[in-house]
């Protein structure tokens, strides 16, 4: 599966409006989770502008924006909204693209933590969810793989802002 296609040229708009058609249809959270039933393509606010690509594997950024919008819907208010966002930067050749939820935020005691394997939050909102603490760390390594970077931003009881920049 690593292996799942070579980088190519994505129209980010077609791309993610595409992402969004299929989430309510695949399971994003476990079946046993509260959030399962709800539909989660209302919550998402996208603003992403047209003429916009990415030099990358498909099949990498789908899994990556699954994992990122799964934390989102898991660790944030049922109803709060999601954004999604994405900007060219022509200086340097990139895009930007940022997931933001209005959620519990990531202590930054734990920031280091984030992109560990098998680490998971301690805050007692997290810790109650099912997780084994490698979709980050795996995300990460497979936008690192497609010559990007990944990080993220966060203030406890306000929300997290994860960044993807790529070709």
């Amino acid at each position: 599966e690593m292996m799942s296609g070579a980088a190519r040229k994505i129209d980010l708009l077609d791309f993610v409006g595409s992402f969004v058609e299929e989430i309510d249809e695949t399971p994003l959270l476990d079946p046993e989770s509260d959030l399962s039933s709800e539909s989660h393509r209302a919550r998402l606010n996208i603003s992403i502008a047209q003429d916009i690509a990415i030099y990358a594997v498909s099949a990498y950024v789908t899994r990556v924006l699954r994992d990122i919008l799964r934390n989102a819907i898991m660790y944030s208010m049922k109803a709060s909204p999601i954004h999604v966002r994405a900007h060219a930067n022509k200086r340097d050749h990139t895009v930007q693209i940022e997931i933001a939820d209005e959620g519990y935020g990531i202590r930054a005691s734990e920031n280091e933590r984030v992109f560990q394997p098998f680490s998971r939050s301690r805050q007692p909102q997290i810790m109650g969810e099912f997780g084994y603490g490698l979709s980050l760390f795996l995300a990460k390594h497979e936008i690192e793989a497609m010559n990007g970077r990944m990080w993220f931003q966060s203030e406890e009881g306000v929300g997290t802002t994860v960044s993807i920049r790529l070709p």
